[in-house]
């Protein structure tokens, strides 16, 4: 049907010159459309169908449409089929799945689906599939079953119910059981139809791999293969290019590999001879389109092989293709996807022989035009190296790491590290190798390679003195890399004398080698050289005033670190004597541990995600195909780096993730200025009372004859709130007539500051002044508040109360009436957490003064982070990853956001926010970015406990973070992103 209507408001829209022509007309049309809705009843159906139509239109050029939403559900219950579909349409352009509208239109979904017409019950279908409302799946899940179930549904209507039961099962699998479905899939794989077969095995691709173990499907999907490959029993319409159904073979293969090999016989048998078959065509047709389905299949016979760990006659099979492709074909994706298999096979462990014949072909391959086969041909690499070719292996990456792109030398540099390592044939080779990463690209050499090497010196003697002659080499040049500066700072330190009797290699060039570098390495650096030259003083003596010269130059550095350091060295300089040999020793030997770098290679693991499998080879960086949730990289666990010695104590050398080196100001020590030019009367520490309100006791009398006896009936027990909307408001009081205009301002940074730390001012004006000190473990809070009447005259009808909700029980004691003059009161407070929640509790403070009367409602720093803790004890990347991906995600238990620093980003104040303020514990290495922090904690309440993840990229240029949060409640989860998003981005 045309709408004339239509097209000439689709014209009119087209002819526009400019954005504001165009928003003019779109907001005629609607303001013409709101018009004509008014007096619905009186639309024929033409009309609707041609103003919703509009309607649509105008959603997709990116307007806001906030009417003509009753009509289209109105033509959803229209019985004609031209009605519904217009219907159908606009609700899955106008409606998300989150609107309230659509229970409306349920029931008369319900009742489509129930249809004796197969549009409609497919029109129906589609609705339920695009919305996908938690509340459609739990009406309508037993109806879509029943359509797919059923045996005399119509081919189009089960197709259609099959992918609309995945879809539900996607976003709500708890519609599925196990129990019911393992006989329903054996029966569903017996279909006949193709058509109906191949939408049948998406859904029990989607269902099996949840759970492969609760349905034994391989003889199912074995006859199903004998029905394509060996007997090509296919009616015609569903032949692409003379090969049997593709789509429906690659799915059969796929669902195979969630499956070991069978142990039946006559199965495994059968199976065998189907792989030989897909694997014995040697073809490559000229037709692209057939090339692609062909090569779908057999690659998927290559990775039945590799998981099910086939015969080696298969194996060579394909490797014998895998060659010919590589040498042969300039087809990306068949590049790629070779590379990628060759990977499998080697990571086998029985096979690399085989493959090493084609080594020259996959170095090549490092200087193809796509960097993606570039990575592939990397991997393959890494994975191809042993030590009888790691020598030529790491020779060629050390080359190629000259003209690799800025995106690869990162990965490229961790696995020569890696490589040079695990096979070296010389601790020698191995520092000449690290020297020549660090010259190449020191910019991509992470702190635990160098750890390493200092590591490895350390514990050789045979090498201490090989290793301080080329690190001295390695910093002579005024351009050396600063991870050379920091190598050659601790090696010298401790070797350079094995080589000071050498020509040009004496204690004054080592120092001035180092000294050179002093201007251009960051503050870390400077703090480990420092360390360096007073190990240097300690062997020669004629260093000692150049020495000396350079600890007086920083002994008022504004940096805290050095500063200290530099004045316990200038005085250890200065006094000499036994003491000063005895501190300052050769560091003595490491203990024996594994590398980091090599636990990498010790872990293999498969996830699964959109019914995909994820393969990991051993000792690779990146899992392939890379389809997990971004940040999910393997790492290293975390590894002390090397010692440095000061005049007090060994302390670890600094590591970008804790360095030594630290701000003078920091975030949470940070005194907040009063807005007030009047001194406040001092408030008491309360620690003496604290302590009492956690152990229970009754505490002595305060001053003002108010008891603390917790027992008491003075104990009033009162709740608090249970939402919270966004933080930066958080702090909506009802302010006092004294309030200045920047009041509210200033309570939004008292309240910001007391939610990271445990005390400090809540409020604050002429004549009041409320402290906070506070202590939580567990599900359970301690809080006293101090009131402090800095006015001339008495304050009055005192009282503070906080409204009860059912997330916090509170119980706090009663307050005198009165406050005098320049007089202080305490309130203690028992909090214990009941549900997680997401808004701070509301303190409605109440008093008399003078002729007048305030009231204050404030908002007491009680947040969801309060109740967390941190773990006991550090978990490696493996069992984070788990506990990662066992919380279902994208769904109510992730939270995920970018948003603008609210100050400049510094990873260390930062890392001391999220431990000390929103008590998580960061773990380091877990992301091989420096700048992302990975962290985890529990919250606790009466509920139960709930197991907190964080992962924070940062962008210290741009300003912004994105974070991700997962837990295993979704309040926890909405809380804990709410409150850093409030502690690290901007006050709205």
């Amino acid at each position: 049907m045309s709408f004339h209507g239509l097209t000439v408001f689709i014209g009119d829209i087209r002819a526009c010159k400019s954005r504001e022509a165009e928003e003019k007309r779109v907001n005629k049309e609607l303001a013409n459309i709101r018009k004509k809705f008014k007096d619905e009843p009186k639309l024929t159906a033409y009309d609707k169908k041609k103003y919703v139509w509009k309607l649509m239109y105008i959603s997709l050029l990116g307007y806001e449409v906030d009417v003509g939403h009753i009509a289209a559900i109105n033509l959803i219950s229209s019985q004609k089929f031209s009605e519904k579909l217009v219907g159908y349409m606009a609700i899955s352009v106008l409606l998300n799945e989150n609107n309230e509208l659509l229970r409306l239109i349920v029931n008369a979904t319900r009742n489509d689906m129930l249809s004796q017409q197969p549009n409609i019950v497919a029109l129906s279908l589609t609705s339920v599939a695009n919305s996908c409302t938690k509340e459609m799946a739990e009406t309508l899940a037993t109806t879509v079953e029943r359509l797919v179930l059923a045996s005399d549904t119509l081919p189009l209507v089960k197709k259609k119910a099959a992918i609309c039961l995945l879809r539900l099962y996607r976003k709500h699998p708890d519609i599925i059981t196990s129990e019911l479905w393992a006989d329903r899939i054996w029966n569903l794989m017996e279909e006949k139809d193709i058509g109906v077969l191949t939408s049948i095995m998406s859904l029990v691709l989607g269902i099996v791999s949840k759970n492969p173990r609760e349905y034994d499907t391989v003889p199912r999907a074995a006859k199903i293969l004998t029905r394509l490959v060996l007997d090509r029993e296919c009616r015609a319409d569903y032949q692409y290019y003379g090969i049997p159904c593709p789509w429906l073979q690659v799915k059969v293969l796929r669902l195979l590999q969630y499956y070991p090999c069978p142990e039946n016989e006559e199965i495994k048998k059968k199976m065998i001879g189907i792989l030989q078959s897909i694997l014995g065509r040697d073809e490559t047709p000229k037709n692209q389109p057939k090339n692609n389905a062909a090569h779908a299949i057999l690659f998927e016979a290559m990775n039945v092989v590799i998981a099910w760990d086939l015969d080696k006659a298969l194996v060579n099979t394909i490797i014998t293709i895998l060659g010919r492709f590589i040498s042969q074909t300039k087809a990306a994706n068949t590049k790629y996807l070779t590379l990628h298999m060759m990977a499998r096979i080697v990571s086998m462990g029985k096979h690399a022989d085989a493959v090493k014949k084609y080594q020259p072909t996959i170095i090549s391959a490092l200087n193809d035009t796509d960097i993606s086969i570039r990575r592939r041909a990397l991997d393959l690499m890494f994975e191809l190296c042993d030590r009888s070719n790691a020598q030529d292996i790491v020779t060629e990456l050390l080359n190629y790491l000259t003209v690799a792109d800025y995106g690869i030398q990162e990965e490229l540099v961790l696995k020569i590290a890696i490589l040079a390592e695990r096979f070296a044939t010389s601790y020698a080779w191995y520092v000449e190798v690290i020297m020549k990463l660090i010259a190449r690209a020191g910019d991509f050499v992470s702190d635990d390679i160098w750890f390493r090497v200092v590591q490895i010196v350390t514990n050789n003697e045979d090498l201490q003195r090989y290793a301080a002659k080329t690190v001295f080499e390695g910093v002579q040049p005024a351009s050396a890399h600063e991870t050379a500066v920091r190598i050659g700072g601790y090696v010298l330190g401790e070797f350079g004398h094995l080589i000071s009797s050498e020509e040009g290699c004496g204690g004054v060039e080592q120092f001035e080698s180092l000294q050179q570098h002093w201007n251009q390495v960051s503050q870390t650096t400077k703090a480990l050289l420092l360390s360096s030259y007073i190990k240097l003083v300690n062997v020669y003596d004629e260093l000692r005033d150049r020495a000396i010269q350079v600890f007086e130059q920083h002994g008022d550095s504004i940096d805290a670190e050095l500063q200290q350091r530099a004045i316990e060295y200038l005085a250890m300089s200065r006094s000499g004597g036994s003491l000063m040999h005895t501190v300052w020793e050769v560091m003595p030997n490491f203990p024996e541990r594994e590398s980091l770098l090599l636990k990498r290679l010790r872990e293999k693991f498969e996830d699964e995600q959109s019914g995909s499998l994820v393969w990991k080879s051993p000792g690779a960086t990146e899992f392939i195909p890379a389809v997990m949730p971004e940040g999910e990289e393997e790492a290293e666990e975390e590894e002390g780096p090397p010692v440095i010695l000061t005049a007090s104590s060994a302390v670890p050398a600094p590591t970008p993730a804790a360095p030594a080196v630290t701000s003078l100001i920091d975030v949470l020590d940070s005194e907040t200025p009063s807005t007030s030019s009047q001194k406040p009367p001092p408030i008491s520490t309360g620690i003496e009372e604290l302590d009492q309100l956690m152990s229970g006791a009754p505490s002595k009398p305060a001053a003002d004859g108010v008891g603390a006896d917790l027992s008491s009936d003075a104990l009033v027990a009162t709740g608090t709130g249970d939402v919270l909307q966004s933080m930066s408001s958080a702090q909506g009081a009802v302010l006092s007539p004294q309030a200045n205009p920047g009041m509210e301002r200033q309570m939004k940074v008292w309240f910001k500051t007391l939610c990271a730390q445990n005390e400090g001012i809540l409020y604050e004006d002429s004549n009041i002044q409320v402290g906070v000190k506070s202590e939580y473990h567990g599900s359970e809070g301690r809080m006293v508040l101090y009131y402090g009447n800095k006015a001339a005259a008495p304050m009055t009808t005192f009282r503070a109360h906080v409204p009860p909700t059912p997330a916090l029980q509170i119980k706090m004691l009663a307050l005198p009436p009165m406050v005098g003059p320049q007089q202080q009161v305490q309130q203690l407070l028992s909090v214990n957490c009941m549900q997680p929640f997401l808004e701070p509790p509301s303190l409605q403070l109440v008093y008399s003064y003078g002729e007048g009367r305030v009231n204050l409602a404030l908002k007491l720093p009680i947040i969801l982070s309060k109740f967390m803790e941190p773990l006991e004890h550090y978990i490696p990347a493996a069992e984070f990853f788990r506990r990662w991906r066992a919380i279902p995600a994208p769904g109510p238990l992730e939270n995920q956001a970018v948003f603008q620093a609210g100050e400049p980003i510094e990873i260390p104040k930062v890392t001391r926010l999220l431990q000390l303020g929103i008590r998580l514990a960061v773990l380091h290495q877990i992301d091989p970015n420096a700048s992302n922090i990975v962290a985890v904690g529990t919250f606790f309440s009466a509920m139960g406990e709930a197991v907190v993840l964080l992962r924070l990229e940062t962008n210290s240029q741009a300003g912004m973070y994105r974070m991700t949060v997962r837990a295993g409640n979704a309040q926890v989860t909405s809380a804990v992103a709410s409150i850093l998003k409030h502690e690290l981005g901007h006050d709205a």
